[in-house]
């Protein structure tokens, strides 16, 4: 067994600040059918009366570890104006905006904020070889203090490939056919050079797809990236769309943001995925898994491309901390996951199981997956009803669940339930108490779910303060 307790830290720590330069006691029985009910991605990935209330609680702006990226400082030295009734012909100001946002990307340098006039857009925005710099990005987005652009009755509201150092923002996409928006690397699978450093942060991405693998954000082979203070809602169906689906994506933060009724997950994190904390979300009424750590993907788009002479993962190093997780299959999944974490994260009434263990990608004669190993679980606070749940938790078959790690939890279930039978080393947990959760999942005073495991002192809490001695179980520290 690895030491996790310096990888919790060490992982954790990072979350904080980020990058921003560059029903029965049969728990434990192993379950075979691990009831694979998340796509398999097989597509190239190239190819004003709006609710915009993204806040979430989870106030990403707090006092304690904000977030850094590589917007902050900075501002806009010029202007390019773009409207549906414009003309590419024109001067691209105000008065006299461009039609196409395509047009404005040409005529833009570094430092240009592309802004989209209030309006409806009913097509598809592309955007393509938008390249600002570390200190001069760009900014494509809606007018600042005003009515955000509707992107609405297309196939997909606004797919980019091949961008650096882009802040997209002030966005409402509704209404459309396919994904929401998609972010890609334009196909180039083995160069993290393709698309990095990307923002997106308050945008609303809703009523996307309908009865299949539509996605409200689609994001493939990015490196470096943020998603922060969004709204994404009603995504794909059929339990398969997702509110954010990454593929191939590294060194990423995604916080502060609303994930509602997704329908198969709320965040999905495969393809080689690494290096990505999922922290102080609010997810409701998500579907399957709230986040599904790995997952099933076509070989030909992993990024970086496949190794035949090392072992494989469909994820690593995926942080999931301090998150509110409300009704839905499972809170998280760890599916062929190694070394991800679930730390400080509030589960209220999950319909089947708390979490679950998968295996959806096995080695075959030419390419070696490593199993769902090396879990971590700390601090974690579960408020279910264990009546209306098949099993505390789902292990299935081709799975480590005895390299998993699960310290400082509380676990309740109603009055009567029987103590979880959880997988791997489990200590410090705290069973059978009722935390006195307000509607919000907070503990109140003199609740069993203060005095949680240290390890995690310091670390920042969903409303933006830090975990603190005696620590809080769950997303909040009580003060």
């Amino acid at each position: 067994m690895r030491t996790k307790h310096l990888l919790l830290l060490a992982a954790l720590g990072w979350s904080c600040t980020g990058d921003g330069t560059d029903g029965s006691d049969e728990t434990d029985v192993v379950d075979t059918d691990s009831d694979t009910d998340t796509d398999t991605d097989s597509d190239s990935d190239s190819d004003s009366d709006t609710d915009s209330d993204t806040d979430t609680d989870s106030d990403t702006g707090g006092d304690c570890e904000p977030i850094v990226t590589f917007e902050d400082g900075k501002s806009p030295s010029n202007e390019i104006f773009v409207s549906p009734g414009g003309d590419d012909g024109g001067a691209g100001t105000r008065g006299e905006p461009l039609r196409t946002v395509g047009e404005a990307v040409r005529r833009a340098s570094p430092g240009t904020a592309i802004r989209l006039l209030p309006a409806t857009w009913n097509e598809r925005i592309w955007v393509s070889e938008a390249r600002g710099t570390a200190a001069a990005p760009l900014w494509i987005g809606g007018v600042p203090g005003e009515d955000p652009p509707v992107i609405t009755n297309a196939s997909e509201g606004l797919h980019a490939s091949n961008v650096s150092y882009v802040i997209f923002h002030d966005l409402v996409v509704r209404g459309t056919r396919d994904n929401g928006i998609n972010i890609d690397d334009g196909g180039s699978y083995d160069d993290p050079l393709a698309t990095h450093h990307v923002i997106v942060r308050d945008v609303v991405i809703e009523q996307v797809g309908g009865s299949g693998n539509q996605d409200c954000l689609k994001l493939s082979g990015l490196d470096d990236f943020w998603i922060l203070d969004s709204a994404l809602r009603q995504c794909g169906g059929g339990i398969s769309g997702s509110g954010i689906d990454m593929v191939g994506c590294h060194d990423g933060l995604i916080a502060g943001n609303v994930l509602a009724q997704t329908s198969g997950s709320g965040v999905q994190a495969k393809g080689g995925t690494t290096d990505v904390t999922i922290a102080w979300n609010d997810f409701d009424d998500f579907g399957q898994r709230g986040v599904n750590m790995g997952g099933s993907t076509g070989y030909e788009f992993f990024r970086p491309p496949l190794s035949t002479s090392s072992d494989n993962a469909e994820a690593r190093r995926l942080r999931v901390h301090a998150n509110r997780f409300r009704g839905g299959v499972a809170a998280f999944a760890f599916v062929g996951c190694d070394a991800c974490i679930a730390s400080h994260n509030t589960i209220l009434y999950p319909e089947s199981w708390v979490f679950r263990i998968l295996q959806e990608t096995t080695s075959d004669e030419t390419y070696t997956f490593v199993p769902a190993q090396d879990g971590f679980l700390v601090n974690n606070l579960v408020v279910a009803r264990r009546s209306e749940l098949s099993r505390w938790v789902n292990i299935g078959g081709g799975t480590d669940p005895d390299s998993f790690t699960v310290r400082g939890d509380l676990w309740w279930g109603g009055a009567g339930a029987e103590t979880p039978t959880l997988p791997g080393d489990v200590s410090g947990l705290v069973v059978g108490q009722d935390p006195l959760v307000d509607e919000d999942g907070i503990p109140g005073a003199g609740s069993p779910a203060i005095g949680g495991d240290p390890l995690t002192d310091g670390l920042r809490d969903r409303l933006g303060g830090c975990f603190e001695e005696p620590i809080t179980r769950g997303s909040v520290q009580v003060r």
